[in-house]
């Protein structure tokens, strides 16, 4: 009894399975007889369920290889076969137990080419869309800098890479101040290949490039039909892209004051929400930042979060402008030399040291950045020659006159003689034995240097 009423369940569960399902299936006996067949497979044949039913597969389905596969006892997968003149991709599985063949089952994976081209656009599109943020993510997630690119042996650059192999393992948050172009950058970069999440990605933002409205949705992501012109499926944010590496937040200062207390909510909770979304998304990231600015006037004038600035300063670093630092021009013009050599395939060997003292006397109010402007823009006009000169020095570090008439040192020096000589007579009312002993010469020397520049006094 028992028996009989398990059969009659697994015979009822079998014809909910066929008749319930949107799919269209078969599955026949060892001899090829239709035992169960769904409707959706009916409504393909267009044929009526009972004239289905205990056929022989062949007299049922066109171009039918269930038979064949029971014989092979191989499975054919995502196969087209025809059907009433239509296209169909199926697959064949044969039943087999202790090597013995029981049935097969077949399923109609798609029905219509149509369908089939939609997926395959949509996926294509998937994928594009995939590629596109992985290539950009992957542009942004690599450090590309360590310890090796800071340039320079001066003892606050030598100090300031031993902090960083100090505070990189430590997990704190960090806080770069330095002026544009000191290379504050270089350093977040670095800081990050010397932690422990070096072979996650760092993710690098310039908080005053992004448009405003922007700003949350770049940073957070969004969900489908957020807002207007949203990618359907949504988008991850760079916070998000971040996960289990670091976010490097540049020029921190210009962030809106709202989306200051979104990155204090991160900072303390740990996790974001996207726009448009509900789901909480924990998010495991160390924060660097860098500014330009004074963060502290910024919250006395309440232009900038007290409660953030702290949770942001547990360590600071402070990049030395180059002006402080001019022991360092030397190594960082050649290789800024090299690395424009590299990129132009030029051939420059080097700097005079002529030229090289006057980059140490310049001020340098645009820092490196300024130097790797002005040595690019030599690379421009220097033509087929090797070496750098004084000459090809824009005129705001040299200030020489181009226009200038070049005198030769020996002549300046006598024009100057000669004037003082004679300035001197004169005030001596041509007195010439006070005159050579104000010029701490004597007598003789005096009649001979009169004689050389043809002094009549």
């Amino acid at each position: 009894m028992k028996n009989n009423h398990e059969k009659e369940n697994y015979d009822y569960l079998m014809r909910q399975i066929f008749n319930l399902t949107n799919e269209a299936l078969v599955l026949v006996d060892r001899h090829g007889y239709i035992i169960h067949i769904s409707d959706a497979y009916c409504d393909v044949l267009e044929i009526e369920k009972a004239k289905a039913m205990g056929k022989h597969i062949t007299k049922v389905i066109d171009n039918t290889r269930l038979h064949t596969v029971m014989e092979t006892k191989k499975s054919e997968i995502g196969e087209l076969q025809m059907v009433n003149n239509k296209p169909l991709i199926v697959s064949r599985i044969p039943v087999i137990k202790d090597g013995e063949v029981l049935g097969c089952f077949g399923r109609v994976l798609y029905r219509d080419m149509n369908e089939l081209k939609d997926l395959y656009g949509k996926l294509d599109k998937i994928k594009s869309t995939m590629n596109f943020y992985k290539n950009s993510y992957e542009t942004t997630s690599k450090s590309k800098y360590t310890l090796d690119n800071v340039v320079g042996n001066s003892l606050k650059i030598n100090e300031l890479k031993k902090i960083v192999r100090t505070i990189g393992p430590k997990d704190s948050n960090v806080l770069i101040y330095g002026e544009s172009g000191t290379g504050k950058e270089i350093f977040a970069h670095s800081i990050h290949d010397c932690s422990e999440r070096k072979n996650k990605p760092i993710i690098c933002i310039n908080c005053g490039s992004i448009a405003a409205g922007l700003v949350e949705s770049e940073l957070f992501g969004y969900e489908e039909g957020s807002f207007t012109g949203a990618i359907k499926g949504g988008k991850i944010g760079l916070v998000e892209a971040a996960n289990h590496g670091t976010l490097f937040l540049d020029e921190i200062a210009d962030l809106p004051l709202e989306m200051q207390v979104k990155i204090l909510r991160l900072l303390q909770e740990h996790e974001i929400k996207r726009v448009g979304g509900n789901a909480k998304i924990p998010v495991d990231v160390r924060i660097i930042a860098a500014t330009n600015k004074n963060l502290e006037k910024l919250v006395r004038e309440e232009k900038f979060r007290e409660d953030l600035f702290y949770r942001l300063d547990v360590i600071r670093l402070i990049i030395p402008p180059l002006r402080e630092r001019k022991e360092d021009i030397g190594g960082l013009t050649s290789s800024i030399i090299e690395k424009l050599n590299k990129q132009r395939n030029s051939d420059i060997v080097g700097i005079s040291t002529h030229a090289l003292n006057y980059l140490k006397i310049y001020d340098w109010p645009g820092n490196v950045r300024e130097l790797e402007n002005v040595l690019e823009q030599i690379f421009n006009f220097i033509g087929s020659k090797k070496i750098i000169k004084a000459e090809n020095l824009p005129y705001k570090i040299t200030k020489i006159d181009e226009t200038a008439k070049i005198v030769p040192l020996k002549d300046t020096m006598d024009a100057t003689e000669k004037e003082s000589i004679i300035s001197t007579l004169l005030q001596n009312k041509r007195n010439k034995t006070k005159t050579a002993k104000d010029l701490g010469l004597s007598r003789t020397s005096l009649y001979e240097k009169l004689d050389k520049h043809s002094i009549k006094l």
